[in-house]
């Protein structure tokens, strides 16, 4: 049987990000469950690129273990029509985190949009992609990952400090020591498919390199929580971006990103 309409999952994602991931909510019957309407959550907006894959799991872990409404949140994942509508979205004030990649933020700063990262959601290193590879060999290897970060604006930090932390916090808890999943025989093909193709168009050999499957999710680790970022990656990024004549100005890496609302952080 149906369940009523105020039990039903209060976090969702829009119709173009279900047919992206597949995912299907359901609340068994006879089950008790807490009566929660979406008029008593803090409504949460994360704009997502139009592919949603590995990158972005432990974003929808959280929304289909329940962790945000646990944390009094509503989210509402959506999968953007290109990769810089994200962005768009954002900073016209339409949704209050992005996913983008560290290199378009640094970019954007230099330009002056106050946008700052509050998590790191792969583990693929920040500078990745933004220098021109030395080798084949390293050319190859980069097509089976890149790097991912969560965005808010300067105001949302300054602002929203109570909803970002429950919200990253909800997430970290739904992705701590979560184990790879292993990647299908189709997966596999289809990476293997990708590194050949790079690595002939380097005039290469193919590089079996280690599936970004494997690499995406930014679990806890090394004594640090989901989404911990690097300061000396972000020094390094900057340092690469300008050293390539790709910025404008000068950007201090200090004030990109933030660490404050993981698990542990901040005050």
């Amino acid at each position: 049987m149906d369940p009523p309409a105020t039990i039903r999952a209060v976090t969702r994602i829009a119709p173009t990000g279900l047919a992206l991931l597949g995912i299907a909510f359901t609340v068994g019957c006879g089950t008790k469950a807490d009566v929660t309407t979406s008029s008593t959550l803090t409504p949460v907006t994360v704009s997502m690129p139009p592919i949603l894959s590995q990158k972005t799991r432990c974003l929808t872990d959280a929304q289909t273990t329940g962790a945000f409404t646990t944390a009094g949140l509503y989210v509402n994942l959506t999968a953007q029509p290109n990769q810089a509508a994200p962005i768009k979205m954002l900073t016209a004030a339409r949704a209050d985190l992005a996913v983008t990649t560290p290199a378009e933020l640094v970019t954007l700063r230099d330009a002056g949009s106050p946008l700052i990262s509050v998590a790191q959601l792969t583990r693929v290193p920040l500078q990745q992609g933004t220098d021109k590879p030395k080798t084949a060999r390293a050319a190859t290897a980069q097509t089976v990952g890149s790097p991912t970060i969560l965005v808010a604006t300067r105001d949302t930090v300054t602002g929203r400090g109570s909803m970002l932390r429950r919200f990253l916090q909800a997430v970290g808890r739904s992705c701590t020591n979560l184990p790879p999943k292993q990647p299908s025989a189709a997966q596999m093909k289809k990476l293997k498919a990708k590194a050949a193709k790079a690595a002939k168009a380097h005039k290469g050999k193919v590089v079996n390199a280690e599936p970004a499957i494997f690499v995406y999710a930014n679990t806890a680790r090394d004594g640090h929580p989901w989404g911990w970022q690097s300061p000396a990656d972000w020094d390094t990024l900057v340092r690469n971006l300008a050293k390539a004549g790709k910025l404008r100005g000068a950007v201090a890496p200090d004030t990109v990103f933030t660490n404050e609302f993981l698990a542990g952080e901040g005050s």
